[in-house]
């Protein structure tokens, strides 16, 4: 079904996703989602939490601070299935790189409320490099401390 209005066509299952914020205002995006408690869980973050329970390794609390610290290696990817832009970001939790997954909503309003889903998060090897996925432009998000 198509709908008309004003000049516009758009599918009924379409949606409209909004423009990614620019680089710098996605760190103080992210951190007011952290802040207001607007973060869901993807149903992979979920079972691999469920798979590590009671084992070391990551847990809702080294999630908070890589979000928190948001060294961003990866990103904005518009992501279909979860209607918004996709980000890796990546710190170090117990001397290992971790990196996660995540999803700002781009239906949502950026600035009033931001949701995030967290859809990923792994340890891998290697290690924090923003230049590897195109993100060495603008402004960085995060400290400088990337070694």
């Amino acid at each position: 079904m198509i709908f008309e209005s004003r000049g516009f066509r758009q599918k009924q299952d379409e949606v409209n996703v909004m423009a990614p914020p620019s680089m710098s205002a996605v760190r103080q995006i992210f951190r007011r989602a952290l802040a207001t408690g607007n973060l869901f869980w993807g149903a992979s973050f979920r079972r691999k939490c469920a798979l590590r329970s009671g084992l070391p390794g990551f847990n809702s609390v080294d999630l908070a601070n890589v979000i928190r610290r948001c060294n961003i290696i990866g990103g904005p990817v518009l992501n279909t299935a979860y209607h918004g832009w996709e980000y890796e970001l990546a710190d170090k939790v117990d001397g290992f790189k971790f990196v996660v997954v995540l999803c700002l909503d781009g239906t949502a309003d950026y600035l009033i409320l931001p949701q995030l889903t967290i859809l990923r998060g792994e340890f891998r090897r290697g290690r924090i490099n923003r230049n590897l996925r195109g993100i060495g432009h603008g402004e960085q998000g995060g400290d400088e401390q990337n070694a």
